[in-house]
């Protein structure tokens, strides 16, 4: 059984672009919950503001390059092109809420 659909189509793309960060960031949140209910990352989610957030978002976003990297190799440029577009969205949306995080001195 193959779980990443064989088709060059930026339809495919748009959609595994768009869920598999979704879906990634959900399920790292409840990993890390369940860590933080453990008590193991206490100290770490001290040291910064938003820390979970940021990190955890940023991390479902790269996700896709896991996809776009095995698109590459099926040489499925379609598929990859639409991958990349909701990667870019997610990425210039993660900057603009982050970005009196990212750039202190720039706010």
């Amino acid at each position: 059984m193959n779980l990443i659909p064989k088709k060059n189509n930026i339809g495919v793309g748009l959609a595994i672009g768009t869920f598999i960060p979704l879906a990634g960031y959900l399920i790292l949140m409840a990993i890390f919950s369940l860590l933080d209910d453990l008590g193991t990352f206490e100290t770490v989610t001290a040291t910064s503001s938003m820390f979970k957030e940021r990190t955890l978002s940023i991390c479902a976003i790269a996700l896709n390059a896991l996809f776009m990297r095995r698109y590459d190799k099926w040489r499925y440029t379609q598929t990859m092109r639409g991958i990349v577009m909701p990667t870019f969205v997610y990425i210039i949306i993660w900057i603009y809420y982050f970005k009196d995080i990212i750039f202190p001195y720039f706010s």
